[in-house]
């Protein structure tokens, strides 16, 4: 039995990813879903020309909150638009948020989507003029995560209308249809209404991320952020100093460290610990397996 077996972990772990806290995944399924029925319900308050991102935006700075917002809102008229994306997220988002932590692939995915939108601004001024136009619509967000996902999973494999199809060459494919769209939109070619720029933005953004290992969660580490159980901080609890032999004090030590550690894979994910810091639990696991003798 290793550390990964202690009782307290094994409940943290429950908490955290197996249904005793929603996953983020889910939540942000549920607001897009949300903003969707809204749309079909109160269609009179047109939340897509509310929600979502027109090239002229650089112009309006006090509108700058819809590079996000736009991301939660899709075209009322085609049901498949959120499909589509929802279904792509939960497929490559529950194990990248596993891995990450919620946070970090929160901040991941948020910023995925407002980068996704400079892109799809930027290419509207440089290409097309400017030309009147609406963005909405998650798959900015969606095509960095679906990246993410291929670059640390490559042979993971998919069935696509029960063929089997490697990750990597699934979500390659897309990324070079979306860029071959985009040519031939540079050409005036009939490519009807998708924002094939924010989709390779948003890939660009996963890619990049993933290439240069960026964590955002370290990076942003001074929003307050921290766990919280009914609506408050988990209180620091004052440790009293004992005398202790030696070794028990050295045991006491490493098993505060350990503790420590597993706060952080919960707040940030496994991906952030250190090589010190992995060192330290291997060395922490082999002495709870001698302690219990197995």
């Amino acid at each position: 039995m290793g550390i990964y077996d202690r009782d307290y972990y094994q409940e943290d772990r429950r908490g955290w990813l197996e249904g005793g806290a929603r996953s983020m995944v889910i939540n942000l399924i549920l607001i897009n879903v949300a903003v969707y029925i809204g749309e079909i319900f109160f269609q009179n308050l047109q939340l897509a020309n509310l929600l979502g991102v027109e090239p002229e935006v650089w112009r309006e700075p006090w509108n700058l909150w819809k590079l996000l917002t736009y991301g939660f809102t899709h075209s009322p008229e085609d049901v498949f638009h959120i499909l589509f994306n929802m279904y792509a997220l939960w497929l490559f988002g529950q194990e990248l948020e596993s891995t990450l932590g919620r946070k970090e692939f929160l901040f991941f995915y948020l910023s995925t989507i407002v980068l996704a939108g400079v892109g799809w601004v930027a290419a509207q001024l440089a290409f097309f003029g400017g030309q009147p136009s609406l963005l909405v619509g998650a798959s900015g967000g969606v095509m960095g995560v679906a990246v993410v996902y291929a670059m640390r999973h490559p042979h993971r494999t998919l069935y696509v209308w029960f063929i089997p199809v490697p990750v990597w060459l699934f979500v390659g494919f897309i990324v070079l249809k979306d860029f071959l769209s985009f040519q031939g939109s540079l050409a005036n070619e009939p490519v009807g209404h998708v924002a094939y720029e924010a989709h390779l933005a948003g890939a660009l953004a996963g890619f990049l991320y993933q290439k240069y290992q960026w964590h955002l969660g370290s990076m942003l580490s001074f929003l307050p952020l921290r766990r919280r159980k009914g609506g408050a901080e988990f209180p620091r609890v004052l440790k009293m100093r004992v005398h202790r032999e030696p070794d028990a004090a050295r045991r006491d030590d490493l098993e505060n460290q350990v503790d420590a550690l597993l706060d952080k894979i919960q707040r940030e994910g496994e991906a952030s610990l250190t090589a010190k810091e992995r060192a330290t639990l291997e060395e922490a696991s082999r002495k709870y397996r001698s302690r219990r003798g197995s």
